[in-house]
């Protein structure tokens, strides 16, 4: 039986997609899909697995009404795999390596949810290939994550938090 999402965690989304919708004329704000992104990363750890995410009501809502304003603001989202890439060219510190995987998981699970969506058409249009070529070579260096700080519910699709590959 699936659990529902907590209405708390759909909203959330949506207010981080206004954000996206409410930034002044040609500008892109990353940061805004970056949190939308977060949203759909904590939205997946509950309702996705290997196979995408599981058919509910809520979540067929939440994506026949928050299409349309993607479809509005789809420049920020075609340019957001090349803004990772940019915003992670540095020297990293701390979580850098985690903060990436939980963002390339939430831009996943945004595939998985939009794919069969009107906004359909346009996910096909957002090339990862780059940013996951980069992330190979990040997770050679970075990666090591120890299993507590992988959540289990991530899928083994989600290749990236298991970097470097252990085979």
């Amino acid at each position: 039986m699936n659990t529902p999402i907590h209405p708390s965690a759909l909203s959330q989304a949506r207010i981080r997609l206004l954000n996206i919708d409410a930034r002044p004329a040609g500008t892109t704000s990353f940061r805004s899909v970056a949190d939308f992104m977060s949203s759909l990363y904590e939205m997946g750890l509950v309702y996705a697995d290997d196979h995408g995410f599981r058919a509910t009501p809520e979540l067929s809502s939440f994506v026949d009404e928050t299409s349309p304003t993607l479809i509005k603001d789809c420049v920020a989202l075609f340019s957001y795999p090349g803004y990772l890439l940019q915003a992670y060219q540095k020297s990293w510190e701390y979580d850098e390596w985690e903060q990436l995987c939980r963002q390339r998981s939430g831009l996943q699970y945004f595939f998985d949810l939009y794919r069969a969506s009107d906004f359909g058409p346009f996910v096909q249009e957002i090339d990862t290939r780059e940013l996951d070529e980069q992330m190979h070579e990040w997770g050679s260096r970075e990666g090591f994550l120890p299993e507590e700080k992988i959540d289990p519910r991530l899928p083994q699709s989600h290749w990236w938090w298991r970097l470097p590959d252990q085979g």
